[in-house]
């Protein structure tokens, strides 16, 4: 399981790369960068990724991680 955290609050900021709002970020090149590192881990590990406000991806695993 990997946490996104607030590097992405919901599905969209992670699957299509769209960044948080203005005042949220204090770099769109870090974060972006930050984006992609998790990325990576997912690819790396398979693990399951939680975003940080998606109250439907945390509904997602009631059942477990990679189910």
């Amino acid at each position: 399981m990997l946490i996104a955290g607030d590097e992405c609050y919901v599905e969209g900021n992670y699957t299509d790369e769209v960044p948080l709002g203005p005042g949220l970020l204090w770099s769109d090149r870090h974060w972006f960068d930050s984006l992609q590192k998790i990325k990576e881990m997912e690819r790396q590990t398979g693990a399951d990724v939680l975003f940080g406000h998606d109250l439907d991806r945390f509904r997602s695993f009631e059942k477990g991680w990679n189910v």
